[in-house]
C-alpha cells in the first residue's frame, strides 16, 4: 500500500477557478481535510457491508456494542475503552494510554488484511473474512520499523476463552503494518498487550468491506474474555 498510495506532491484538485481568494470565497483553505463523499451500504442483501473509514469504524462499533452487553453487570476488571488517533502515522496514542492507566494489559482493536482478492493471495495473508475473530501473535511495519511480539500468555488466555465457548477464530500473523499495541507494550515498565482483529478487505479504500458476522463474534469474543477475566 505504501507503494500504491499518490504521493501528496502529485496530488493535484481541480476546483474549476483561477485564484487563491475565489478558492477561499468556496470556503477552502490549506490544511482542510478531503474525503469521499460515499454512504456505507450492504452488498446485495447479505450481511457484507461497505463503506469509508471501516478502519476503524469497525472497531469503534465493537466497542460500543461491547459496553452495551456490559451495561449494569459487576465483573471482575476494571475496564477503560479508548478511542485513538493518530494510528496511521505511527501508533502514537497507545503509550499516551497506558502511561495513564497503568493497565495489566491492553488490547487493540483494528481491522486486519485477509487474502483471496487481487493483488493479495492467501499466502500472502491466509485470513478470510467470514473466518471469526483474529487473534494477533505478531505484526510488523517495515516502513516504520516496529511491532508487536504478542506475549504467548495473551495469546494462548485467548484462544482458551476461544474454544470454551466455540467461537470461530484465527491466527494472525501480519508482516505490512501495526497498531497501538506496540507502543502500549513499550510504556512504562511493560505492558502486556495484544491485538484482537477484524478480517477485512479493500483496507484504506472507500470501499473497504467486511461481514457483520465478524464483528458480531469479535464483540461476543471480547464480551466473554472480560466476563472470565482472571488475572495475567
Amino acid at each position: 500500500e505504501h507503494n500504491q498510495v499518490v504521493k501528496i506532491e502529485d496530488l493535484f484538485v481541480d476546483f474549476g477557478i483561477s485564484s487563491a481568494a475565489q478558492t477561499r470565497d468556496l470556503g477552502l483553505e490549506i490544511g482542510d481535510y478531503g474525503t469521499f463523499a460515499r454512504t456505507g451500504k450492504f452488498l446485495n442483501g447479505t450481511d457484507y457491508y461497505s463503506g469509508k473509514s471501516v478502519d476503524d469504524r469497525a472497531g469503534a462499533a465493537i466497542l460500543v456494542e461491547l459496553l452495551r452487553r456490559l451495561k449494569g453487570m459487576q465483573i471482575e476488571p476494571t475496564i477503560a475503552v479508548v478511542g485513538t488517533t493518530q494510528e496511521e502515522v505511527g501508533m502514537r496514542s497507545g503509550g499516551i494510554i497506558c502511561y495513564r492507566f497503568n493497565p495489566e494489559l491492553a488490547l487493540a482493536i483494528d481491522v486486519t488484511i485477509t487474502g483471496g482478492v487481487p493483488g493479495i493471495e492467501y499466502r500472502q495473508a491466509n485470513l478470510k473474512i467470514g473466518g471469526g475473530v483474529c487473534f494477533k501473535f505478531y505484526d510488523w511495519d517495515k516502513k516504520l520499523t516496529c511491532g508487536n511480539n504478542v506475549s504467548r500468555k495473551v495469546t494462548d488466555r485467548m484462544i482458551k476463552i476461544a474454544k470454551k465457548y466455540d467461537i470461530p477464530f484465527q491466527r494472525e500473523v501480519f508482516v505490512g503494518g501495526g497498531t497501538d499495541a506496540w507502543t502500549a507494550s513499550l510504556s512504562g515498565a511493560g505492558v502486556r498487550a495484544g491485538g484482537i482483529s477484524i478480517p477485512m478487505r479493500y483496507t484504506h479504500t472507500a470501499v473497504g468491506a467486511l461481514k457483520i458476522s465478524d464483528l458480531e463474534i469479535c464483540a461476543d469474543f471480547l464480551f466473554k474474555f472480560l466476563k472470565d477475566y482472571e488475572s495475567l
